[in-house]
């Protein structure tokens, strides 16, 4: 008798099949490829938020927080970019009288310009990007398949029914392995790749908490229906955006590990 995949898995596989090779060939590419990939992407995030959280302003809110990640191109100061992405989402909280799309602006726009500065050499280039990608990937991978075969005690029940203790430590266990891989690829320290990929594998787990309990907050199961077997985009790259801005933040205080 034929194997079958669960529905379920097989929708995972197929879009995981589509988007990561898309992923790694945007980061490959590099300028201006990888950044137009960043600022479609939060432009779909910025509909998919708006969508949650105020369906009557999805037509005004959608590009602002693309707009406001778009600053990391302006040739000023990098506090001068935070600035400007900070300003836009006051400017829409005051605007639209939507304090969670001020949030929204925030969540979506500061992450999406760590992505995109990461990519520049001075940040890491092309290295740390797939570093980061690889140890994101590996923790969401596996968070999902031994939460779904082991179970056990709920991780924030009033979040997120479905996350376990059980999927959070094999999240965590893989993003340290696939941390220490990738930098000894990079012929870089193993140990300090594993320390890395710990951190940014809880990190990457706090952020999906997150959305997870913004998705309660609003009522709704998924931000979107755009990726099958993911939900919408925001679903599928919620552990990034948080592994994103960390990185970011430990890279400009100095700490290398590729």
């Amino acid at each position: 008798m034929a194997f079958a995949l669960p529905d379920e898995t097989a929708r995972r596989s197929a879009a995981a099949l589509v988007l990561i090779p898309a992923a790694v060939l945007a980061v490959w590419a590099g300028t201006p490829v990888w950044e137009s990939f960043v600022l479609a992407g939060a432009l779909l995030a910025g509909r998919e938020w708006a969508s949650m959280a105020a369906p009557d302003a999805v037509r005004a809110f959608t590009a602002i927080p693309a707009a406001a990640s778009a600053s990391v191109l302006l040739p000023v100061p990098t506090v001068a970019q935070a600035a400007v992405a900070l300003g836009t989402a006051l400017a829409a909280g005051l605007c639209l009288r939507r304090r969670a799309l001020a949030v929204g602006v925030i969540y979506i726009s500061l992450p999406a310009m760590c992505l995109i500065a990461l990519r520049r050499q001075e940040f890491g280039g092309l290295e740390l990007v797939v570093w980061l990608l690889a140890v994101i990937w590996a923790g969401d991978i596996a968070a999902w398949w031994t939460g779904r075969r082991f179970g056990g005690p709920k991780l924030a029940p009033s979040w997120s029914p479905g996350k376990t203790w059980s999927g959070l430590a094999g999240g965590l266990a893989a993003a340290g392995l696939a941390g220490a891989t990738v930098s000894m690829l990079f012929d870089a320290p193993g140990g300090a790749g594993f320390a890395a990929g710990l951190l940014i594998g809880a990190a990457g787990a706090a952020g999906d908490l997150f959305e997870s309990a913004c998705k309660r907050r609003f009522g709704v199961k998924d931000s979107g229906h755009l990726i099958p077997g993911h939900g919408g985009l925001l679903d599928r790259v919620d552990a990034l955006l948080a592994g994103a801005a960390t990185v970011m933040l430990l890279t400009a205080s100095g700490w290398r590990w590729t």
